[in-house]
């Protein structure tokens, strides 16, 4: 810098910038908030709808801090019903599924010598080779 006047025009505007940037957070930040004992929260309504969760004033602060049972139970009825759906929210009929680790096979069985000939009752059915578009090239 050969003249001064940039190294304080640089240091004004640091200056400015800081210290309008410390105003907005000041204003920003609530002033004087209630802590959450003295805040009274209504009961909330049951509700079936999925998106209950993202209007209940329950679930943000400062009332998510402090919730009692019959203000959970409210939203979350649900669980103390032991219910068990027919059909997933995706729409899998769940007596046609099976549990996640019990879906499909990555890779068939390609048994080797020394490796027992019974498979699980759940493994039944898995392929004992890969399918030929898979296959490596016979050696020659």
């Amino acid at each position: 810098m050969e003249s001064p006047k940039t190294g304080i025009l640089i240091l004004t505007m640091l200056a400015v910038t800081t210290l309008a940037g410390g105003f907005l957070g000041w204003t920003v930040r609530p002033q004087g908030a209630s802590p959450p004992s003295a805040v009274a929260l209504p009961v909330g309504r049951p509700s079936t709808d999925l998106l209950r969760a993202t209007d209940d004033p329950i679930h943000f602060k400062p009332a998510i801090d402090s919730p009692t049972d019959d203000q959970s139970l409210a939203c979350h009825r649900e669980v103390l019903e032991d219910k068990v759906r027919e059909t997933t929210p995706a729409g899998v009929q769940v007596a046609t599924s099976k549990v996640w680790y019990r879906i499909s096979y990555l890779y068939p069985r390609h048994a080797r010598e020394g490796m027992a000939p019974e498979v699980t009752d759940w493994a039944t059915g898995r392929p004992l080779e890969s399918e030929i578009r898979f296959q490596l090239p016979a050696k020659e």
